[in-house]
């Protein structure tokens, strides 16, 4: 899902931002809150993996609206 890259690439704070239409303050505020998997690799360096933001991204996923659903053979159509 994370845009053909590499599911385990690794992103900066502010490409999560990007992808998830944040900004990148919020982003490290739901990094700190435990929102948001990622891992410091130093003092001043936050990385985020590309699989462990589509995971997240699937777990905080709404129901799909009843306009998009496709009906199945057992309904009328």
């Amino acid at each position: 899902m994370i845009l053909s890259m590499d599911a385990d690439h690794l992103l900066t704070a502010r490409e999560v931002a990007t992808l998830l239409h944040l900004s990148t303050p919020s982003v490290l505020r739901r990094w700190r809150a435990g929102e948001l998997p990622g891992f410091r690799l130093s003092s001043n360096v936050l990385r985020f993996r590309g699989s462990e933001i589509d995971a997240y991204l699937e777990a905080h996923r709404g129901p799909t609206p009843v306009y998009a659903r496709v009906p199945n053979s057992h309904e009328e159509g």
